[in-house]
């Protein structure tokens, strides 16, 4: 369902759009540039080939970017949950065509503005670009890294691999992890309750330690020897 108010109240708590005011999102954006769409769960917001030419950016729920393979497999890409954009990197490319299926996984609630109206706000407000390119970047980084550790045989390994890289990065035992476990099961390729599951049976084994968000690696050495099983 279609509705042509700009919904500036929701969008300012955008990442992207931090820092700006309800009235100057108004000022910038108008129902020419920008509406409001409603999706039910288990709805497709947009289908994988789809050309992807203005900017898709979640107010309120969840959505997941699957793929799928010719052969029926399903690939989970990335969840969503709002306020967030979706696909940004994919705007301005040369070939804008999505290589996902975004599909609600709830109700949600969705700005979409044209490609015309975000780059009226980045020649106004060049820190929305900014954040805009950031945020690219860190999708790309999240992707590649997601990519590499698939080369591991499982759960243990791309757990210990990827705290050991935070280790070697920041020169301590003592980490925090930047990702939730929903992220970081996204980016092993797998549930949730697996990886936590794993992390628990590595906390059991003395390897490493966890309270929420901060790790510490125990045994780097043991850590290290899963890697080359």
């Amino acid at each position: 369902m279609s509705n042509n108010i700009v919904d500036c109240n929701l969008l300012v708590h955008c990442p992207l759009f931090q820092g700006l005011s309800i009235d100057r999102l108004n000022s910038l954006l108008s129902p020419r540039f920008c509406r409001t769409v409603f999706y039910l769960a288990g709805e497709r917001i947009l289908t994988q080939g789809t050309k992807y030419d203005e900017l898709y950016v979640l107010l309120e729920g969840k959505a997941a970017a699957r793929f799928y393979e010719y052969s029926g497999k399903t690939v989970l890409v990335e969840t969503l949950e709002a306020p967030a954009p979706a696909a940004a990197a994919i705007l301005f490319s040369s070939d804008p065509y999505l290589p996902v299926t975004l599909e609600a996984d709830s109700d949600v609630k969705v700005a979409i503005i044209t490609r015309a109206g975000i780059t009226r706000i980045f020649q106004a407000e060049p820190q929305v670009l900014e954040r805009y390119l950031r945020e690219t970047g860190d999708k790309v980084s999240f992707l590649a890294e997601k990519v590499r550790l698939a080369e591991l045989a499982g759960i243990r390994q791309r757990f210990a691999d990827y705290i050991l890289r935070l280790r070697s990065r920041f020169h301590t035992n003592d980490l925090i992890l930047t990702l939730s476990r929903e992220k970081l099961a996204e980016m092993f390729g797998s549930a949730r309750p697996s990886v936590s599951r794993e992390i628990s049976r590595m906390c059991d084994e003395g390897l490493i330690s966890v309270s929420g968000k901060a790790v510490t690696i125990l045994q780097p050495e043991k850590l290290k020897n899963l890697l080359e099983l």
